[in-house]
């Protein structure tokens, strides 16, 4: 007990000997820390004292000690990982694409903004946004947040090959050097087209998942005006878009998608996503969420069927101009 290392008569008994070693005590780590360490200090024991005898060389002992710490390792893997934080990158990269428009360039995604690292919470976290929203919820959890990047360019056209080989390629190798990656929030807006992807968005997740691997959940928030595909749907495993229009939810629908992978990580859920596509495309004017039209409509009727199984719904009225394959709501 730490008291015993206090005391002042047991100190003056011992020449101070307790006082003084306690702040080594403070700052050591003694042993592993977790049920298999008994284990290992027996086994350990056997193959240094195989050492002393001389029955095996001093490099054999080491490869062995080491081998017994990695075999202890393996075998609570689960119990370790249920002491360890979870660890969730966040990212962001949007842009709503008129295929009518000049290609949209790398300036202006800066022009708006282009954050990295600790920049997206101090740009981000304290205004209506989605990634507000991901802090809002990671920052209540148990949760190691790795914040990559964040960038958002106004509406315009196609995002030039330069560019988006720039953000995605920033976006994966950033992910790829995270040791213990457990879920990832990003937020797209589900519009983006490229010189070479009429599915911008798609492309991105293809290679965000070549990164992570297929066993990361990946929670996305998207732009009401975004086009859902059957690919985004596969690849991602939930997406959460806004309901409001002009749009006022971003952090409310942040918060939306970073509760699903909470959930996910906790294993609390298990979601599974359904999506109904139609070759729909209506005018800007009827996407309003609080006028009569058919957005309103729409979004009401989905709202009432909602039942105690379905997580989280989002009804996406893509934007009109962009002139792609599989468009529509």
């Amino acid at each position: 007990h730490r008291s015993a290392w206090l005391d002042q008569d047991l100190n003056a008994f011992t020449n101070n000997f307790y006082a003084n070693t306690l702040d080594t005590l403070d700052n050591s780590y003694l042993r592993p820390r977790f049920p298999g360490f008994i284990e290992i200090q027996t086994d350990s024991g056997d193959i240094l004292a195989e050492a002393v005898y001389g029955k095996i060389s001093p490099e054999k002992a080491v490869q062995g000690i080491n081998k017994t710490y990695q075999d202890q390792l393996k075998k609570w893997a689960d119990f370790l990982k249920a002491l360890m934080p979870f660890t969730v990158a966040i990212a962001e990269v949007k842009q709503e694409t008129n295929t009518s428009a000049p290609p949209t360039t790398l300036k202006d995604f800066e022009d708006f903004h282009l954050f990295y690292g600790d920049q997206i919470k101090t740009g981000l976290s304290d205004i209506n946004s989605e990634i507000a929203g991901f802090y809002e919820v990671l920052l209540k959890e148990d949760v190691e947040i790795v914040p990559i990047i964040a960038t958002f360019a106004v509406s315009g056209g196609p995002v030039n090959t330069n560019s988006f080989e720039y953000l995605v390629s920033y976006l994966t190798e950033n992910l790829s050097k995270i040791e213990r990656l457990d879920g990832l929030l990003i937020a797209l807006h589900g519009a983006l087209v490229t010189d070479h992807f009429h599915d911008g968005d798609s492309e991105l997740l293809r290679r965000v998942r070549e990164a992570v691997g297929t066993d990361i959940p990946i929670s996305v928030t998207m732009d009401l005006h975004g086009n859902i595909t059957k690919s985004k749907v596969e690849l991602a495993t939930t997406i959460s878009g806004f309901h409001t229009c002009p749009h006022v939810d971003l952090k409310e629908t942040g918060a939306r998608a970073a509760k699903l992978l909470m959930g996910v990580l906790k294993k609390e859920i298990n979601p599974r996503m359904e999506f109904v596509k139609i070759p729909l495309v209506v005018p800007d004017s009827n996407h309003i969420d609080f006028e009569p039209g058919t957005y309103k409509e729409v979004l009401d009727f989905a709202l009432s069927k909602v039942a105690n199984q379905v997580l989280d719904l989002s009804l996406f009225t893509v934007q009109p101009w962009l002139d792609i394959k599989e468009l529509g709501w």
